[in-house]
């Protein structure tokens, strides 16, 4: 587990100690990476903006059980989500690039391009206990810098090890993930055009 903490600094090193792992072995952390994301990214984020309300008709005992079952929830769905659907994606499009890597592959690149996302994890914990108090235009914007500098950072992560993987230059490797890019600058937009 020393290079999810290692994939952020030395991600090329990190890619080719990986790559001479057993498929079980890749497959057990790729699952386990998925599972904490959409744990911390659905479960985490669940909104709590009619905390009141819900509070009012459950116990506190029957509302962590519900938060409980959110986290269950976000868990499974990270795991359906990344381990099949953006896999078979991006690897359907790696095959129109001629890209020479394997379902395996593609599965380790994703899911260790997601762990800059485990660095908003103490906001998403500050957000769930603070039972979403609003935050001011400042924590906003210092915010939605951090997640930005994290998303390019998985990018870059994603970017390299495709290219990695894959034996191909750039441009093939920002085709291949062209959807996440996509997705990802369109969330941004969207967050700060409707701050305004």
């Amino acid at each position: 587990m020393l290079g999810i903490i290692k994939i952020l600094f030395k991600t090329q090193d990190t890619f080719e100690r990986l790559y001479d792992q057993w498929e079980v072995d890749l497959n057990i952390k790729c699952n386990l990476i998925y599972m904490l994301n959409g744990a911390s990214f659905i479960g985490l984020t669940a909104d709590l903006t009619a905390y009141d309300n819900v509070m009012n008709y459950l116990s506190t005992g029957q509302y962590f059980i519900l938060y409980t079952i959110s986290l269950l929830f976000g868990a499974f769905s990270g795991l359906l989500i990344n381990r099949y659907l953006v896999t078979y994606i991006l690897f359907g499009i790696g095959k129109l690039v001629k890209a020479k890597g394997e379902i395996i592959d593609y599965r380790v690149v994703i899911a260790y391009a997601l762990v800059p996302s485990f660095l908003l994890i103490p906001y998403y914990i500050y957000k769930f206990f603070s039972f979403n108090a609003g935050f001011g235009a400042i924590e906003y914007w210092v915010i939605i810098s951090i997640i930005t500098v994290l998303w390019f950072w998985s990018m870059k992560i994603l970017i390299q090890g495709l290219m990695q993987y894959n034996e191909y230059r750039f441009y093939k490797a920002l085709i291949n993930c062209s959807p996440l890019i996509i997705i990802g600058l369109l969330k941004l937009f969207l967050e700060v055009y409707y701050k305004f």
